[in-house]
């Protein structure tokens, strides 16, 4: 077990994708009856990397810490709060026309977009999973999706 303290967010990517592979090794063996000393240490190193990452959450991801009336709010002030562009957004989805889309409330969230952007961008779920209004261009009603 290596563990080192999150400083960057290069840090917490890589703290986010170890506990990511800790969880899925460990998760068959959940409830945990008999444990031996690597699932220990496995263990272990999981709760102590999540209370990093919250700790680092907490001082540096404003988004976390903020009400947002909609998830493309929280998109938006993540890409403005870290420098990213446009394209990053559309790489990130696949198609700039789509993200365009999303970005202008002509296109829902799927939930393959959702999980995407949780799991690159690590905006929590719950913000993006907010009921909101969507303009369908065509014929110009407001729709809202829970």
């Amino acid at each position: 077990m290596c563990i080192k303290p999150i400083k960057t967010i290069q840090d917490f990517h890589q703290a986010t994708q170890r506990a990511i592979l800790l969880l899925e090794e460990l998760w068959p063996l959940f409830p945990l009856k008999k444990k031996n000393n690597d699932d220990c240490y496995k263990g272990d190193e999981f709760e102590i990397l999540t209370i990093l990452m919250e700790l680092y959450k907490k001082d540096h991801y404003l988004h976390c810490n903020k009400k947002f009336s909609d998830p493309i709010e929280a998109i938006n002030n993540y890409m403005h709060e870290y420098g990213l562009k446009f394209s990053d957004f559309a790489r990130l989805i696949g198609s700039e026309i789509l993200a365009h889309d999303i970005l202008k409330k002509d296109q829902l969230l799927s939930l393959d977009h959702i999980y995407t952007i949780v799991r690159n961008w690590q905006i929590p779920a719950i913000i993006l999973l907010q009921p909101y209004k969507i303009t369908a261009s065509k014929d110009n009603k407001v729709k809202v999706y829970h």
